[in-house]
């Protein structure tokens, strides 16, 4: 409960570095950049902590969608190329990823005993799915790039975020999941570019 508070105020600190970060002035976007990594950062290190409660819920999914769509945009436009603010937001989103596979293990949990409490009635099998599904294809597609290849340093940073999902979450149909399947089929691809 103690930490509930200081979701809120990440949270909404991120909502407003996350609408900067579209802003044409380039000195605006970069201090967003360096904002929005320590605030992943530091939401990274709560939210494993807080309890499951509906309002955590949604404050956790919040953030965990701009987490995906920075690490999705920086994989399709190449952002670690724009200078190593966008490097540090990458990584900082991935590390995020990575410390949150606790919390999904204790969602994994309420989900497999959901019949036993009513807090977290909002959470079902598909969303623990269909999110580390999402994140393990983010993860993965931040191993490759066909015109630059992304720095080693997000590229540890997606194998250790892609790992904590294999090893920690282990969602029954862990390889089922569309990425993992697509990476054992191409595993001489992807493993051509790792370092």
């Amino acid at each position: 409960p103690a930490l509930q508070p200081l979701l809120e105020t990440v949270t909404r600190s991120l909502n407003e570095q996350m609408s900067l970060l579209n802003n044409p002035e380039r000195n605006i976007v970069v201090y967003a950049a360096k904002d929005c990594s320590t605030l992943f950062m530091i939401a990274g290190r709560v939210i494993p902590s807080l309890q499951l409660s509906p309002n955590t819920f949604e404050g956790v999914k919040q953030v965990i969608s701009w987490s995906l769509d920075i690490v999705s945009r920086s994989n399709k436009n190449r952002l670690y190329t724009q200078g190593s603010h966008f490097v540090e937001l990458q990584k900082s989103c991935l590390r995020f990823l990575r410390y949150l596979s606790g919390w999904f293990v204790s969602v994994k949990y309420h989900v497999s005993h959901q019949s036993q409490t009513n807090a977290v009635d909002c959470i079902s099998k598909e969303f623990l799915s269909s999110s580390v599904s999402e994140i393990v294809s983010n993860c993965l597609d931040s191993l490759t790039s066909p015109i630059s290849p992304p720095p080693k340093l997000l590229m540890l940073a997606a194998i250790e975020a892609f790992e904590s999902y294999g090893s920690v979450v282990q969602p029954e149909n862990f390889h089922d999941l569309p990425p993992v399947r697509n990476l054992c089929a191409n595993l001489h691809s992807v493993g051509a570019a790792v370092p």
